[in-house]
């Protein structure tokens, strides 16, 4: 609850809602908590995340469907997570009315960035929920290579990302 008593309305943006079969980020057990509290939650996620979403009480999902890029390749990784970005960007731009807080779960600068954007159209506190380096995350995936252009570009957007929002981990 605010300081006030009164539940505040959140966003949460995440590509990894629900466990993948390398990792769980718990964000589904954050969500939970959250609107256990009586917080209105509304959540932007990967369309992959619907297959195991259940019924959570004060809230609302909108789910992308992330566009499919050349496997392999970094720049399929880069445009993959960019398509991801922009469809958060726009849906959470639409959503009605403004939040109190929108966080964005890391990994994923991508992430990042459209919270950053979604926040400040809609009048509220960025919170950057930090799992992992998305970069070094990357890195040992072998979706990027160590020195190349795109590395060097994503540890700027990861630096600039982190410089924008309150950082913590649940």
């Amino acid at each position: 609850m605010s300081s006030n008593g009164e539940p505040k309305k959140i966003l949460i943006i995440s590509q990894y809602l629900f466990p993948t079969p390398e990792k769980n980020y718990e964000v589904k057990e954050t969500i939970e908590k959250l609107a256990e509290q009586g917080h209105n939650i509304s959540v932007i996620a990967r369309k992959n995340s619907a297959e195991t979403a259940s019924e959570i009480k004060n809230t609302k999902f909108y789910f992308i469907e992330q566009d499919a890029f050349s496997s392999g390749s970094e720049w399929g990784y880069v445009f993959q997570n960019i398509s991801f970005m922009w469809k958060a960007i726009k849906i959470g731009s639409a959503l009605e009315g403004n939040f109190d807080m929108v966080i964005a779960t890391i990994p994923t600068g991508f992430a990042g960035i459209a919270a950053n954007i979604v926040a400040g159209k809609k009048g509220a506190k960025l919170y950057l929920d930090i799992k992992e380096n998305w970069v070094e995350s990357a890195l040992s995936a072998n979706y990027i290579s160590n020195g190349s252009p795109i590395h060097k570009t994503a540890v700027m957007v990861e630096n600039w990302v982190l410089k924008h929002g309150e950082k913590f981990s649940l």
